[in-house]
């Protein structure tokens, strides 16, 4: 059975405790880069009831925005002209998680203690 995440919800801005950032605000590519992370976390998480865009610490959000946007910025100052298909944002994951790029070294995804995601030290 495949993973689906759900992606419903909305998750507090860091910015302002008003603002709520919902999934079509993300570009595809981080999109799809928080698929992978989710659907990499494993059953323990999602058994947990860890399985929804919405379960997304705002710092976790923000960091993975931030990420996301740097990338793509590398991408394109490359001229890689796949930098905004869906599958890039995966193969950022993975690819970040295996430790194959110097400048996105792997992140430790956690739980915290009010059951968002986050990201260790």
């Amino acid at each position: 059975m495949t993973f689906q995440l759900d992606t419903t919800g909305a998750v507090q801005s860091r910015l302002s405790p008003t603002i709520l950032l919902t999934w079509s605000d993300l570009s595809p590519f981080t999109q799809v880069y928080i698929e992978a992370l989710f659907a990499g976390l494993g059953a323990a998480f999602r058994d947990g009831g860890i399985h929804a865009f919405s379960d997304l610490a705002p710092a976790t959000l923000a960091r993975i925005i931030a990420d996301c946007e740097a990338m793509l910025s590398v991408h394109r100052a490359l001229r890689f002209d796949d930098c905004d298909d869906s599958g890039a944002g995966r193969d950022f994951w993975e690819n970040r998680q295996g430790g194959f790029l110097v400048d996105f070294p792997p992140l430790t995804v956690q739980i915290g203690d009010d059951s968002k995601v986050r990201f260790g030290a």
